[in-house]
């Protein structure tokens, strides 16, 4: 199938790819540095007039969010990829994960957290009377492009349809996305795909989890949001209403400096990659002999 292999060979092409785009930046600011969820006017240089009511100034930000992610579009395209395509447990992954964008942050760690809030709510005995009514949110068991279903039919427009795709088990419970939520996408067949499917209302938490307080369910809409700028921050989660009762500002510390690894940053070509198994490989060969000794 033409885009299925297009896409999977995306990711084949990663250590092929030879532009380099590491000082593209918004507006004056760097890319690099503004990680998805993060949108306060700071970080996308979204302006917003102090003097406007609250719930105006929230909607002015979004629109400018939008325009942004619109006018960048094409630069969040051709950056180089830096990271890891096939990351996270499929039934944690979040959609920028699944559509293969090419750059990730925070919010995938935070759409994941979600995902074990949501069973947490799930274990309540209002929303499951016995632990065998328990179950994960998003119980996909195929997630095209990265580990499609090889059985799936075809639909008119050339994409694979699976009623337990990741993709499609994610828009059964939130719903299928808006123009909003996919102005971050900047692959055009990626969007393609996300408009074949057939429009789904978004489910309401509320009644899904009925042992929820209101603001375990607020916090829960805010986390598992599809477009990753509008999903809510780690720092915004915790200072959310849902914690207040259970948080000690006294005892809680921040880092510092930003923690860095020098392993992330090596090259794994085929070579290096080779050389990293017949080392592993050799060190286990040793361990069994000095055990068998």
């Amino acid at each position: 199938m033409e885009i299925t292999k297009r896409l999977q060979k995306d990711m084949d092409a990663q250590e092929k790819e030879e532009e380099k785009h590491k000082d593209i930046k918004m507006t004056g600011v760097e890319y690099a540095g503004i990680q998805p969820g993060d949108v306060s006017p700071g970080a996308m240089n979204v302006q917003v007039p102090t003097e406007q009511p609250k719930e105006d100034a929230a909607v002015d930000k979004r629109k400018q969010l939008m325009e942004q992610l619109k006018k960048t579009k094409d630069l969040r395209k051709n950056m180089k990829r830096q990271l890891t395509g096939h990351v996270v447990t499929r039934w944690y992954r979040a959609p920028e994960l699944i559509l293969l964008e090419k750059d990730y942050g925070p919010a995938i760690d935070m759409w994941s957290i979600g995902c074990i809030f949501a069973e947490l709510l799930g274990m309540m005995k209002q929303s499951a009377p016995t632990y065998l009514d328990r179950k994960p949110l998003f119980p996909g068991k195929s997630c095209f492009p990265l580990s499609p279903d090889r059985h799936a039919r075809i639909q008119a427009n050339g994409f694979p349809v699976a009623k337990d795709d990741q993709l499609a088990v994610i828009f059964e419970i939130l719903g299928t996305p808006i123009e909003d939520d996919m102005v971050y996408v900047t692959d055009a067949k990626a969007i393609g795909y996300l408009k074949s499917f057939t429009p789904i209302e978004r489910v309401d938490l509320a009644k899904k989890y009925p042992g929820a307080t209101e603001e375990a369910v607020d916090l829960l809409n805010k986390m598992l949001q599809f477009n990753p700028y509008l999903r809510i921050s780690i720092d915004e989660a915790l200072a959310h209403p849902f914690f207040t009762k259970v948080k000690k500002p006294s005892k809680e510390k921040n880092a510092e400096k930003q923690i860095t690894l020098d392993f992330e940053n090596e090259t794994l070509d085929r070579d290096r990659l080779r050389q990293l198994f017949v080392e592993t490989i050799t060190n286990f060969k040793k361990n069994q002999q000095q055990q068998q000794e």
